[in-house]
């Protein structure tokens, strides 16, 4: 399916969905009222949703001294992909992770821990710029970014109104309609083959894929024993799956297993 088909399909099934939700509370009016509440949401995340991927973490844009040589590696990743030159963010976080965000090209943005560079290699960390530089490329980072904003929205919205209608049976009601709702919007459209064909796709980029593998491996010993805090519908967007605690969480972590991503990389597993 085309990304833009996609967005075109998440974009009704918000529409649809808050309408009902609206005709639920206010009928014909509330139904009115939740229509035009979603259509001015989608017009935001068109315009500003890109906004979201900064407060996941404290960034700055990497202009000037630049320690770790990422504006190199990246000017040499960009030149081999052949895609837009995107913006990079160095984040002040131990927990090293890496994800992509961006509406359009113009806003097409990098975003590395100081973990990150700290735990990598200097090859590993050109392999996984490169891995984000391809999902950029096949255009999947479109479908990811408003799957992200729109299940945000729906638990959001759970939460705001557990906190309009105390009673636990509503709240519990409404909890169980619109998280569902905002994992569905996940998985129906950010799937594992998005990763495995980023992970070749960077491959041909690549000097050698062994180390995209071992990078994968350390980034997901850390989301397993260190995991950060991270808003569940904002998980899909990391390159590994950081929403390993054990709860439904965990379930908005679309990735494939490490162990089948390597094995597509190198040909076998354990490395």
């Amino acid at each position: 399916m085309s990304n833009y088909i996609k967005v075109g399909f998440l974009s009704v099934f918000f529409v649809v969905t808050i309408g009902f939700f609206g005709h639920w509370l206010g009928g014909r009016q509330g139904a009115l009222f939740a229509v035009i509440i979603a259509f001015s949401l989608i017009y935001v995340i068109f315009t500003v949703g890109n906004t979201m991927a900064f407060s996941i973490f404290t960034s700055r844009r990497l202009e000037g001294q630049d320690p770790w040589g990422l504006g190199d590696t990246l000017n040499k990743m960009v030149f081999r992909a052949k895609v837009h030159m995107p913006k990079i963010f160095v984040m002040e976080s131990a927990f090293p992770t890496i994800f992509s965000s961006g509406m359009n090209k113009n806003e097409f943005a990098i975003f590395v821990t100081t973990g990150l560079v700290k735990t990598l290699t200097p090859q590993e960390t050109e392999a996984v710029i490169a891995q984000q530089l391809a999902f950029l490329k096949r255009k999947d980072i479109l479908p990811a970014m408003i799957s992200a904003v729109l299940a945000t929205a729906f638990l959001s919205l759970t939460e705001n109104y557990s906190t309009i209608k105390k009673s636990p049976l509503i709240n519990r009601i409404v909890f169980a309609i619109f998280a569902p709702l905002a994992l569905l919007l996940v998985r129906l459209n950010v799937g594992r083959k998005n990763y495995l064909s980023a992970d070749s796709l960077a491959c041909q980029w690549l000097d050698n894929p062994i180390h995209l593998a071992y990078a994968l491996i350390k980034l997901d010993s850390y989301a397993k024993t260190q995991p950060p805090e991270v808003p569940f519908s904002l998980g899909h967007l990391f390159i590994v799956n950081p929403l390993t605690i054990g709860n439904w969480g965990r379930y908005f972590g679309v990735q494939p297993p490490i162990h089948r991503r390597i094995h597509r990389l190198v040909g076998y597993y354990p490395i």
